[in-house]
């Protein structure tokens, strides 16, 4: 067995997003203009990957992960405006992520996290999560854990501790006993985690409920109307009557748990859309101008002053680099 080290920076939001594609389907959308920045470091074990990355903006993701694993999502200890499908994330908590669900999550400039992405047959062969609390984990804003004791914060401290050296030690992770041996305190640390959170459960007291921010279904639906409709023009009283809210409430809805209006999401949204088929078109001969307008941008200037607040360069810099790409 071995373990392989691996380390990104990302200054630009579709460099992130085509790396992110490999391990899920996800849509960041960068909730503030400015400079993209996003840290990351990997190490792969040969059935599982321990990751931890800190994030330099505003980010909101609505993302799901692929067939055949299971994500332990290890929460930062100090958290502020991060929201998880609705529900306040909780430091210092442990989050079990399913395939084929979707999850959306709001992470606040700076956000710290760590995660173990293992598969699922070893996560059930190994038994990692009792029965109890393996139900639970389905509905996503249910599938927190703390533990009354500081276990997940030396589990977290330790894996982090491991990322610091582990460039250091990049010959004896290779050692195959010295990668088994990390491989089984993992599996170790994490069974015993829950083994302790059901045992510290009063027998026959159902586990505890979350509330869930009503504001964030309404929101989650609103995004997804936005999604599908998002080279048409709307109003947002048209947004409003098709969820079935007041404007005024949509309004209060997009402040609380993004800081943003609707409109200025549905902007930021747009300019998304349109940096990501500027990345991805083959096609040489593409205009700026009738793309944005596909999109609703009527005013060229002021849909690329927009674009680089947004992205901090012109949508005439991004289709340059990618025609130089597409030519090599």
């Amino acid at each position: 067995m071995t373990i392989s080290l691996k380390t990104y920076e990302f200054h630009e939001i579709d460099q992130y997003m085509e790396y992110i594609s490999k391990y899920q389907d996800s849509r960041v959308v960068q909730l503030q203009p400015g400079c993209f920045l996003h840290k990351e470091a990997m190490l792969e074990f040969d059935d599982f990957m321990v990751f931890q990355f800190t994030s330099g903006q505003k980010l909101l993701d609505r993302f799901s992960i692929p067939p055949g694993y299971l994500e332990f999502f290890i929460t930062s200890p100090a958290v502020e405006n991060c929201i998880w499908c609705g529900v306040e994330i909780q430091p210092d908590s442990l989050v079990v992520i399913h395939p084929g669900q979707e999850y959306l999550v709001l992470l606040p400039p700076g956000y710290q996290a760590l995660g173990i992405l293992i598969k699922t047959d070893m996560v059930l062969r190994e038994r990692l999560l009792p029965d109890a609390l393996w139900q639970r984990t389905f509905e996503p804003e249910k599938a927190f854990f703390r533990h009354e004791s500081s276990r997940i914060v030396l589990f977290r401290n330790r894996l982090q501790r491991l990322f610091l050296s582990a460039t250091d030690l990049q010959q004896p992770l290779n050692h195959g006993p010295t990668a088994l041996a990390l491989k089984n305190w993992v599996v170790d640390e994490l069974q015993t985690i829950f083994l302790d959170i059901e045992i510290g459960l009063n027998p026959g007291r159902p586990l505890p409920k979350m509330a869930v921010n009503k504001r964030f279904r309404i929101f989650s639906r609103t995004t997804e109307v936005i999604e599908e409709q998002l080279t048409e023009s709307f109003s947002i009283q048209q947004l409003a009557d098709e969820i079935g809210i007041t404007p005024r409430a949509l309004q209060l809805c997009f402040k609380e748990i993004v800081g943003i209006s609707p409109g200025q999401y549905i902007t930021t949204r747009k300019l998304h859309a349109v940096r990501q088929q500027l990345c991805e078109s083959q096609n040489l001969q593409l205009s700026i101008s009738h793309l944005a307008q596909d999109f609703g941008f009527q005013h060229a200037s002021r849909f690329a002053s927009q674009y680089k607040a947004m992205f901090h360069e012109l949508p005439s810099s991004t289709l340059k680099r990618k025609r130089r790409a597409i030519k090599k």
